[in-house]
């Protein structure tokens, strides 16, 4: 069982978590995406990322971009094409660590100009928007279900716990792949 400075801690911790994953969202949406539509069929260079970080700075001095070349990859969706990964970082201080939130993206490259239209769906850009709003999801939901989650936790750990207390005979022959029901 968690004290309640534990808990505390720890929800803190999550909201400022959250907090920085949302404006590094918000961020993507709002300025990272009208810039890839802005510099849609230029020739790809350093400019794009300098104009980027310039306006990621207004909304935070901890936010910043790097971008790098990659080469033509499998798991794209445009495997023949160079791309540029796109790596936003957002920086937060906690206590004596820096923590950092990441998001990746790639831009895809058609003959060295910018393709916003094959980025949009790039694969990879698109996987990682998913996971990280479903993770982003997930730490509202515990900041919500904190105590449902800790009761459940605790369930599981006793029910464990028993399970380790069964004859060594009976738990080598249980199979968790099949339904089984104890009368």
């Amino acid at each position: 069982m968690r004290t309640r400075e534990e808990k505390q801690q720890f929800m803190n911790s999550l909201q400022n978590e959250i907090k920085n994953r949302e404006t590094l969202r918000q961020s993507v949406n709002k300025i990272y995406l009208p810039l890839l539509e802005k510099f849609n069929g230029k020739v790809y260079n350093k400019r794009f990322e300098n104009v980027l970080n310039e306006a990621l700075k207004e909304v935070s001095p901890l936010m910043f971009a790097n971008c790098a070349m990659q080469s033509p990859n499998s798991y794209s969706n445009f495997p023949n094409n160079w791309a540029v990964q796109v790596t936003i970082n957002i920086y937060n201080r906690r206590g004596d660590y820096t923590d950092k939130e990441t998001f990746y993206t790639n831009i895809v490259l058609n003959a060295g100009r910018i393709d916003t239209k094959s980025s949009r769906i790039e694969k990879f850009s698109i996987v990682w928007a998913e996971n990280f709003d479903k993770e982003t999801d997930e730490g509202k939901a515990i900041l919500k279900n904190y105590d449902y989650y800790l009761t459940a936790a605790e369930e599981v750990a006793k029910a464990i716990e028993n399970y380790k207390n069964l004859p060594f005979r009976f738990r080598k022959n249980i199979d968790f792949n099949e339904k089984f029901y104890l009368s």
